[in-house]
């Protein structure tokens, strides 16, 4: 997360947002939700959920008690006004919707990479 700029850093982090449980939940659950997001739409960034999990709090999009037993999505008109304009933008989709797009964006992409390598090496191979 940290190798992104700070747009797009905000911009996963508001995607991660949306996909947050509304409820409260105990560390387990948020962690579990963290993973599937991060096994989803944003499988392409280089960090794990307790990085995440971090990244949420210090940024205000999620609060946890003292002892970090009890995690709550801030609600929407208690964001930081830069946030709230792309929670809004963001949560419009649904992000079940987001994570297929994006997986089959990356599958499409690796296999035009491949495709293009598989060329590149029968040239290379007969030459």
């Amino acid at each position: 997360m940290g190798a992104l700029g700070l747009a797009q850093r905000l911009e996963a982090l508001s995607l991660v947002w949306c996909c947050l449980p509304r409820d409260s939940c105990d560390e387990r659950d948020i962690n579990i939700a963290l993973k599937a997001v991060l096994n989803g739409a944003l499988a392409c960034l280089e960090t794990d959920y307790v990085e995440l999990r971090r990244w949420l709090v210090d940024t205000g999009l999620l609060e946890r008690d003292g002892y970090g037993r009890v995690y709550d999505r801030v609600s929407l008109t208690e964001l930081p006004a830069d946030l709230q304009a792309m929670v809004i933008n963001l949560c419009v989709h649904d992000p079940k919707a987001i994570a297929k797009a994006c997986i089959e964006a990356r599958k499409a992409h690796a296999a035009s990479r491949a495709a293009r390598r598989a060329l590149w090496v029968n040239s290379h191979d007969q030459g």
